[in-house]
This record gives C-alpha cells, structure tokens and sequence, in this order.
C-alpha cells in the first residue's frame, strides 16, 4: 500500500499495518507524524537511512526507512522511548 502526498511517498509493509492496527494508533496522526519528520531531513540528499519517530503527544512510535522522498513504515511502536538500534536516527514530533 502506498500513497503520495505532494512530494513524500509512504509505503506500508504488511507488518507496519498489522502492528498499526493493533494498536489502534489512528492514520492521520502516522501520516501527520511522517509528514512533520520529513520537514526535518535533508531529502535531496537521496542517502538511505532507517529512523524512528517519536510522537509524544500520541504517545507511539514509528520505525521507517527512508530513501529520499520515499518513507516506507516497517513498524508502529505503542509507545515512545522504545529502543532502537544502532543507527537508527531518532526524529520527535
């Protein structure tokens, strides 16, 4: 499943949505919390990189990978402060 907003292009794994809707964590605040994280990476540079979103005030987190303009959601965290790996950026919204 992916959709396009304006320049950003989310893609969502199987897993990302299961763990999603698991949850119960809403798609507008996943999208929102992408869309505010994208503001705050250099997207032209087209260098790959996994990072972790925290968003606080819905109190869950999102692991995706990022090649440029491209975010695919591999997995949604109930919570914020969750370990990441090494690596892994750390962006809060």
């Amino acid at each position: 499943m992916t959709k396009r907003y304006g320049k950003i292009r989310i893609a969502l794994t199987r897993h990302g949505l299961e763990r999603i809707s698991s949850r119960g964590i809403p798609a507008e605040k996943i999208v929102s919390s992408i869309l505010q994280a994208a503001e705050q990476l250099d997207l032209n540079s087209r260098q790959k990189m996994d990072i972790m979103i925290e968003n606080t005030e819905g109190n869950f987190s999102l692991v995706v990978a990022v090649n440029g303009n491209n975010f695919k959601i591999i997995t949604a965290i109930g919570r914020t402060d969750a370990h990441r790996q090494q690596g892994t950026e750390l962006i809060t919204v």
